[in-house]
């Protein structure tokens, strides 16, 4: 990691922090202040739950708003809020409750025209974030939210710039989705529920040096055949002659050591193997890219993307707002371009069976045609990516839905979760026309104590088994095959 590399991302965290705290100061007032409006709940968790839940919904849609996604007005919100209200109507139960459940929760088709001329152009974008939740279902006829509520709630957000990609934050009063979980996890409940956060730097190191070694492993790369120089991956604040700063001198002397070890090391044969990487403390993550940049045989590409890269199953058993998830995307999402780069490369240009042409090209179109049965996974999997807008949206849902898994005893963490990865996503697209229905990470991220349940196979399956008949509708359940040892 270069000295530059560390200056700015010391920079980053110093702004985002002081944008984080203020505009959580303010957010913890309107919070407190959005329940005075709020009846037809019990008061204490339920009331404070539903609160979040409802500003967990509206912080969604101020992201998607700014970019016209809402009817091409980046004031939609604000908008049918005035409208309502000159028209005597309540915001919460005669537009919000139905933007929800009867617009952004079903499909253009689904919707009557009725709701068409009230909610204006609007996605469908599916997730559990805008479908009825528990308390709804419970008390949906009783809950009744003022308006005052929400032009109070609109003034707080229209202070800010928000923006849905990851740009830096420029100004005291940008909010971009990693925002969301600074908030959630610096400041909610540290003392009450250990919700700390976990900054940048960690949560990287932790995933890669998981990860990676992981995949290395279960591919079978052997690391002494890949590794040909380690000059390339010793990090540049370990191999810099400069001192870095506030370095004293007897840590320069020991890093400088540290580093003319690895070489030594190194040069007598002693990094061998993909535990050595860790030990070590090289730049794995660079290895590993570099190794799929020059992979050329089509085998191996094969088990480490279809075998591994999908299969694998990363698990925060305390997720919190996402933190280790998300450094686990920045650690996937470049495997996954690169492998999908070498299936192009290995397939052709074209990822569909070429068509004769009298032109002169047959010998060229046969390769090609040859190229698309020997790769068919390939070209299938190329398809599958362009059916979504672009291929970055295509792999950040890949890693969402088959490798990302997390649970938090707190539900409004698992909440927070799931609306930042949904932002991730949605961050992808341009227009409303390509924004596709989010997926139900419901089973991915979930509420709940890991420090309780089962702890051994043996226990699950005396539950699962307990009669004959209970052993036969789990065995249905998973197409017939038992459960083995």
């Amino acid at each position: 990691m270069s000295i530059a590399t560390v200056t700015s991302r010391v920079k980053k965290a110093f702004d985002v922090e002081t944008v984080t705290k203020k505009f959580y100061d303010q957010f913890k007032t309107e919070h407190t202040a959005f329940l005075k409006f709020l009846t037809g709940l019990p008061d204490g968790q339920p009331r404070d739950w539903y609160a979040s839940v409802m500003l967990n919904r509206l912080m969604f849609l101020y992201f998607i708003q700014k970019k016209r996604f809402l009817n091409d007005d980046p004031d939609y919100l604000r908008t049918k809020l005035e409208a309502l209200r000159s028209a005597g109507q309540n915001f919460y139960r005669d537009f919000l409750v139905i933007l929800f459940f009867d617009g952004l929760a079903c499909e253009e088709s689904e919707r009557d025209a009725a709701t068409n001329r009230l909610l204006g152009k609007i996605p469908y974008l599916n997730g559990g974030l805008f479908l009825p939740h528990a308390l709804e279902d419970q008390y949906g006829e009783q809950i009744a939210i003022a308006d005052e509520a929400f032009k109070r709630l609109f003034n707080f957000f229209d202070g800010y710039t928000w923006h849905l990609d990851d740009r830096p934050l420029r100004q005291g009063n940008e909010i971009n989705p990693d925002v969301l979980g600074y908030i959630f996890e610096k400041y909610i409940n540290q003392k009450q529920m250990g919700a700390y956060y976990t900054k940048e730097d960690i949560t990287g190191y932790i995933c890669r040096s998981t990860i990676l070694p992981f995949l290395l492993d279960k591919v079978g790369v052997d690391v002494r055949a890949i590794l040909t120089d380690v000059e390339p991956y010793i990090y540049d604040a370990v191999a810099t002659e400069a001192y870095l700063p506030t370095e004293t001198e007897r840590e320069y002397a020991a890093r400088r050591a540290r580093y003319a070890q690895i070489q030594a090391d190194f040069a007598a044969g002693k990094i061998a193997s993909v535990d050595d990487l860790v030990t070590y403390n090289l730049d794995i993550q660079t290895l590993v890219e570099d190794w799929l940049r020059g992979l050329s045989d089509p085998v191996l590409l094969r088990r480490f993307y279809f075998e591994c890269l999908l299969k694998l199953t990363v698990l925060d058993p305390t997720a919190g707002s996402g933190a280790f998830l998300f450094a686990a995307i920045n650690s996937l999402e470049p495997l996954y371009e690169l492998a999908l780069d070498k299936m192009r490369q290995m397939v052709g240009d074209q990822p569909h069976p070429p068509t004769p042409s009298p032109s002169g090209e047959g010998e060229r179109l046969r390769v090609r045609s040859e190229n698309v049965v020997k790769y068919l996974d390939f070209v299938d999997e190329l398809q599958r990516v362009s059916a979504h807008p672009n291929r970055r949206y295509f792999v950040l849902k890949s890693i969402i839905v088959n490798n990302l898994y997390g649970v938090d005893i707190m539900d409004e963490a698992t909440e927070i979760c799931k609306l930042r990865l949904f932002l991730k996503m949605v961050a992808q697209v341009d227009s409303p026309a390509q924004i596709e229905p989010l997926p139900d990470i419901d089973f991915n991220i979930r509420a709940g104590n890991t420090l309780v349940g089962f702890a051994t196979r043996g226990e699950i399956e005396g539950r699962l088994f307990a009669t004959e008949a209970l052993k036969r509708k789990v065995e249905d359940a998973i197409d017939g095959h038992p459960l083995r040892p």
